[in-house]
């Protein structure tokens, strides 16, 4: 028998970034470059620090400004999880079918290679129906600084994880638990980085159509 794959001049605009201020922003840094341009054409420079002075403090609190706008982004918890969550599942249907599609099903009891790094060691059993054409599967991934990485989060992982359940061309109920997982890296979305640093519990179940995952403590599904 053989297990199935599962498809699981002075220019002060140019030391601001204009599109990240608002209007009024701009206009103000606008109004401070004509101030200095005219004043830099007049003969009359009895006033030359104090006008410097308020431009310089213009500018300054335009710049703040827009950096405050910049720093004020967040990422939520919801989109942080899922992204988490995502790139997780991701990794261990690829491990399964780098590792274990088009074997002989039975026990199972080998060291490999993660997708982008890192050693699994896998055990447990597979097990096919091959009237139904279904696979099942009773696996536990053990897992040393194993990465992986989606188009948004890089994850390094540690720990044991089960790979368990049932998929078939056209059905999936899988899942994946651990009680001690240790992920580190990043998720970046909309141009919004926040670090993963997690010594953690995960349960994540997966379908043909939807996940649902509880990601140390934080409930997601899509």
């Amino acid at each position: 028998m053989i297990l199935k794959s599962q498809n699981a001049n002075h220019s002060f605009t140019k030391i601001i970034y204009l599109s990240k201020c608002s209007f009024n922003e701009i206009a103000i840094c606008n109004l401070c470059v004509a101030t200095f341009k005219i004043h830099t054409k007049t003969k009359k420079m009895k006033n030359n620090k104090s006008i410097y002075a308020v431009l310089i403090a213009l500018v300054f609190s335009l710049i703040t400004s827009c950096n405050k706008s910049e720093k004020s982004k967040t990422m939520s918890d919801d989109t942080y999880y899922k992204e988490i969550a995502y790139c997780l599942s991701k990794c261990y249907s690829d491990v399964y079918n780098q590792s274990l599609a088009g074997k002989p099903v039975g026990y199972q009891n080998f060291t490999t290679t993660g997708p982008m790094g890192g050693s699994i060691e896998i055990t447990g059993n597979t097990t096919q129906d091959n009237t139904n054409n279904i696979t099942t599967t009773d696996l536990v991934f053990a897992m040393n600084d194993v990465s992986y990485s989606t188009t948004s989060t890089n994850l390094n992982q540690t720990g044991s994880v089960t790979y368990k359940g049932s998929f078939s061309p056209n059905h999936n109920n899988t899942s994946h638990l651990s009680n001690s997982l240790r992920l580190s890296g990043k998720v970046t979305k909309d141009g919004v980085t926040r670090n993963v640093d997690l010594n953690t519990t995960i349960s994540i179940n997966v379908t043909k159509t939807t996940v649902s995952a509880t990601i140390d403590g934080h409930n997601v599904n899509w």
